[in-house]
């Protein structure tokens, strides 16, 4: 199809967003005829524009479905044309920190108009971040007409051993036109780190365990984090393995939550302490000595059939959920506050006298995903370990489920316990939480939530069994099921 030859023409708006990166450290205008290459003539293969200025590292401009556009463009003689073709992009990519960008877009007269989508991505396209996806970007802009598109401050960079990539990707409608591409940029610094997932806002719920990744283009020692404020107060940072990647460093650990909103982040300690950089996003936080902005999700109770502490009346030591009982042993001293969290007292500080506990016990019949689970925390005197001992008589007891569960920062948070098939198909169950090794006797240990949790109220197997001799007996008596 032929292409009608219309003079650019920009609007006071335009002229007005260009201000927003007029002094852009690099800019390309892709008018140099033997920066080329690949396509340039036909949609049938890539087509390639390298840039005259090798300022940022490792850098390339592509598109699948283009070629060289000599008769409509911004800035003479050359722009891109991208084809009806659905599924067509124009990409530039780097290997730099980039703070900010734009181009100017114009789409061509007939077939529909282009569903666009402006993203980047700094995994090598791995994963995307949005800018603007729809239909409405040429609303109000006249066929062959260029309008500039500006990004807001992104300061994003790129992963290790991966690239930034910038890019319009459009999904169907008329050719577009890409002109005059221009991007504020710095050199990736050497202590910047990712927490690259979970994602935030996600729901998991108590037993199921959570992934958390993190990158760090500087070795340290990894840690991830979380806590129920925004703003590291009073939270858990637990250690995470570090292993060498391709150009930086990564490190992974993974663990449940008990439920409610909690927010995690990520952070390297480097130089025997001396400098920690903390991470809360994908983006790649730079010299970030604190924690600003915290990502959270939400854990739920999974089952119906669990039996749940959560404390929240006052003098009462029944479960919120389901029928159980709590008791104490001995010499234990507890407030029973009844505002969300279970105080007690009078622990040993002997780390072999295992003698003073708080016992849970629930009926467990013809139930199976059995587990217990809870989040305990102690105060700067309070037990620094933890059992965690069962019974099915509340007679015999056995010791080998939890065994010395450290605690080691004190106003910490951590989420102790699990399952065991052992548990399943038991009338009744009963968990001692026993604490020992306090500073002082009236060093505090605080319960904040406590289940023993069920999955399912039967086992599947039993359920087959019964439905296939409940189908023979009927046989037998000639009734239709």
């Amino acid at each position: 199809m032929s292409i009608k030859s219309i003079k650019s023409v920009k609007s006071v708006l335009s002229v007005l967003v260009f201000s927003t990166i007029a002094f852009a450290d690099y800019s390309e205008n892709f008018d140099v005829a033997g920066n080329w290459s690949g396509n340039t003539s036909s949609y049938d293969d890539p087509a390639y524009y390298a840039n005259n200025a090798a300022r940022p590292v490792d850098d390339k401009f592509s598109s699948n479905f283009a070629e060289r556009e000599n008769t409509n463009y911004k800035s003479a003689p050359y722009a891109w044309r991208i084809a009806t073709y659905d599924d067509s992009y124009f990409r530039y990519e780097c290997q730099t920190t980039v703070s900010n960008f734009s181009f100017w877009l114009a789409r061509e007269s007939g077939f529909d108009t282009p569903d666009i989508k402006i993203r980047y991505s700094n995994n090598s396209g791995a994963t995307w971040n949005n800018l603007y996806h729809g239909e409405t970007f040429f609303n109000g802009v006249s066929d062959l007409t260029y309008t500039q598109y500006v990004s807001p401050c992104l300061d994003i960079t790129p992963r290790p051993d991966q690239k930034i990539y910038i890019e319009v990707y459009k999904f169907s409608g008329a050719r577009i036109l890409v002109d005059d591409f221009s991007l504020n940029h710095k050199p990736v610094e050497t202590n910047t780190v990712f927490l690259v997932y979970p994602a935030p806002a996600v729901t998991g719920i108590v037993a199921q365990i959570q992934e958390f990744y993190s990158d760090s283009y500087s070795n340290g020692i990894p840690q991830i984090g979380y806590g129920q404020s925004s703003n590291n107060v009073d939270w858990t940072w637990l250690s995470a393995g570090e292993t060498n990647i391709s150009g930086g460093y990564g490190a992974t650990n993974s663990f449940w939550l008990m439920p409610g909103k909690w927010f995690y982040a990520a952070r390297w300690i480097r130089d025997n302490g001396a400098i920690t950089n903390y991470a809360w996003n994908d983006h790649g936080q730079t010299n970030a000595a604190s924690l600003i902005a915290a990502q959270y999700f939400y854990f739920v109770t999974s089952s119906i059939h669990s039996v749940i502490w959560n404390f929240g009346y006052a003098d009462d030591t029944s479960p919120t959920q389901g029928i159980g009982t709590l008791t104490f042993s001995p010499g234990v001293v507890s407030n029973i506050p009844g505002n969300g969290i279970l105080s007690a007292t009078n622990f040993p500080t002997s780390q072999s006298d295992k003698s003073k506990y708080l016992e849970f016990s629930a009926s467990t019949f013809d139930k199976q995903g059995v587990g217990f689970y809870f989040s305990a925390r102690r105060n700067e005197n309070g037990p620094r370990y933890i059992d965690v001992q069962y019974s099915f008589d509340g007679n015999s007891w056995y010791d080998d489920f939890v065994t010395n569960y450290y605690l080691p920062e004190q106003d910490s948070w951590y989420m102790i316990g699990g399952s065991n098939t052992a548990f399943d198909l038991n009338n009744n169950i009963s968990f001692r939480i026993i604490g020992y090794s306090a500073t002082i006797e009236n060093g505090k240990l605080e319960i904040d939530e406590a289940q023993i949790h069920a999955a399912v109220p039967e086992p599947f197997p039993f359920m087959i069994y019964y439905l296939s001799f409940t189908i023979y007996y009927l046989k037998l008596k000639n009734i239709c099921p």
